[in-house]
């Protein structure tokens, strides 16, 4: 089984934005002016010619930028559907209870997109947004018992792949979960948690954790055949409430075949899993991140200083708020 990769989507401010699918498997990406006017994009080498990501003007995409626009949110989700994560049309609707609820709880960006898509898939199901009231069995299950490095808040599940790993949002500390059920790992973003203090670093990432797919690597250990794409030729397109999921489970066999792979109800499959294996907390990139960037700041060895050890890769990202267990606390609406 392959470890899930970080997330895809870079945004980066002033100009352009990364293709997650040419970025992500060798595309040379150049910026630069588009037609020789003042529209600026991100042009990328892929499939022998170059293609315009995201077009326009440096004005505009600035001033969106830097306030989180809904233009902003709207450009970011129409890049995702460009790149091949068509919405499905088959998710329902956000109701009145859903924003009546979390109107004072996530970002504007995300309700935006919930207004726009409803909890719909994506790329024939490879994505999904996810309806945080009737996935909270699932957060629950999950980090029940499991002590992360936050302190104790709802959490809820914003988005999902295929296979069921999540994107877990937190009402203090943001996005700073991700669960990966298939090998029991939780993992911490410590960076996040420290970004939702600025108001509009948590528009951006209430807009980021639902456009930038977590990307299902694992594959057929005899074969190497990626096991969702054989899945959907062979199995067909995943329903509202649906994942891929493995029988026996990876955690009883360690090993992944075809042969085991299946349709799963989410929700009982997920929660199954949670109750089957013990839960990992594994590493926080982004708090190793800013071990490094403290070390480079100091001069330490192995930073590519006088004393030529090498550097590494660090970018700033200190730890967020207090230790102590995180408890997903009573659900509401969880019966809708």
């Amino acid at each position: 089984m392959v470890a899930p990769t970080s997330r895809g989507g870079v945004v980066t401010p002033g100009r352009w934005r990364w293709s997650r699918r040419c970025g992500s498997r060798g595309g040379a990406p150049v910026w630069g002016a588009w037609g020789g006017s003042c529209a600026w994009g991100l042009w990328w080498w892929c499939g022998g010619g170059y293609g315009l990501v995201m077009r326009m003007s440096r004005a505009e995409w600035d001033e969106a930028w830097l306030h989180a626009t809904p233009e902003w949110v709207d450009a970011n989700m129409d890049d995702l559907v460009e790149e091949g994560y068509a919405p499905m049309g088959v998710g329902a609707p956000v109701t009145a209870e859903h924003v009546g609820y979390f109107g004072g709880v996530l970002p504007a960006s995300v309700l935006h997109l919930w207004e726009r898509f409803g909890f719909d898939g994506f790329g024939q199901g490879r994505w999904w947004f996810t309806d945080p009231f009737r996935w909270a069995p699932v957060v629950q299950a999950w980090l029940e018992g499991t002590e992360v490095p936050f302190p104790s808040q709802r959490w809820w599940c914003l988005a999902r792949n295929a296979t069921g790993e999540m994107q877990l949002w937190g009402e203090v500390s943001g996005p700073a979960l991700d669960v990966n059920p298939a090998l029991g790992w939780v993992r911490p973003h410590a960076g996040s948690a420290r970004d939702m203090a600025d108001p509009v670093m948590r528009e951006r990432m209430g807009c980021i954790a639902l456009t930038s797919p977590s990307e299902d690597l694992d594959e057929d250990d005899d074969t190497g055949v990626l096991v969702v794409d054989w899945a959907i030729e062979h199995l067909g397109v995943l329903g509202a409430g649906q994942v891929y999921g493995l029988t026996p489970a990876y955690c009883f066999t360690g090993r992944v075949s075809l042969d085991q792979v299946g349709i799963e109800d989410a929700v009982a499959h997920l929660t199954f899993l949670a109750q089957a294996q013990e839960h990992t907390l594994v590493e926080d990139f982004s708090a190793a991140a800013a071990e490094v960037a403290a070390s480079i700041a100091a001069g330490g060895p192995g930073t590519g200083g006088s004393d030529e050890t090498g550097g590494g890769p660090g970018s700033a990202g200190g730890p967020g708020g207090p230790g102590g267990p995180g408890g997903t606390g009573p659900a509401p609406g969880t019966d809708s």
